[in-house]
């Protein structure tokens, strides 16, 4: 079984569907392979091009999924790069998990903090997810509350959290698109958030890593 990585990689400019070719090409070569979950990280600037970046990355990398966000910069290898144009894109690579996306709304709050609760919202069981990642905008979406009552829900399980926005309060774009399921969604602007897991279950309609 190939060993688990992680690769980063970095682009700074306005958008070029060429150039974002260029580096999906080079992170999946980096990675070995297909990804399993890659994440990205985009100025402001690219809000209007968003869904084009994401899906040449999505094809390109052979993502089976990818999710992204807007903000004031972008982190690229343990740097960041604020208020500079361009955008990063995170390549996970793990033979034995697949990630699974959960749109958040900030109303879905109300529907009550027990966690059997949000079994049914997420469809992931409690003993399913190795791990959770946030995407939010902290300025409409609770974020306290909702780890509060993720801890809850997925006792132990760890959850790292990603606040999209910039300083001057403009909304976060998000996207979310999968290769392998033939879909792609329209950017998620301002209200939305996204918790991604990663289940222990690889064979749950994954798609094969090439």
């Amino acid at each position: 079984m190939d060993a688990p990585r992680a690769v980063s990689v970095a682009y700074s400019g306005p958008f070029s569907e060429g150039a974002s070719r260029t580096i999906a090409e080079e992170l999946r070569a980096k990675l070995g392979g297909g990804p399993s979950l890659v994440l990205v990280f985009a100025s402001s600037s690219y809000a209007a091009d968003l869904a084009e970046l994401c899906e040449v990355l999505t094809i390109y990398a052979h993502a089976p999924l990818l999710v992204a966000v807007t903000g004031q910069g972008f982190l690229a290898e343990g740097a960041e790069f604020e208020a500079e144009e361009g955008f990063s894109v995170l390549g996970l690579r793990h033979p034995g998990i697949r990630a699974t996306p959960v749109p958040l709304l900030p109303e879905q709050l109300e529907a009550g903090e027990e966690p059997a609760v949000w079994h049914r919202i997420t469809a992931v069981g409690p003993g399913e997810a190795v791990g959770w990642i946030l995407f939010a905008n902290p300025n409409l979406l609770p974020v306290e509350r909702l780890l509060q009552i993720w801890n809850r829900a997925y006792p132990g399980i760890p959850a790292w959290g990603l606040a999209g926005g910039t300083d001057e309060g403009t909304p976060p774009s998000f996207w979310i698109g999968s290769l392998w399921r033939g879909e792609s969604r329209s950017p998620f602007k301002g209200t939305s958030a996204f918790m991604s897991s990663s289940l222990k279950d690889a064979d749950r309609s994954a798609p094969p890593t090439p």
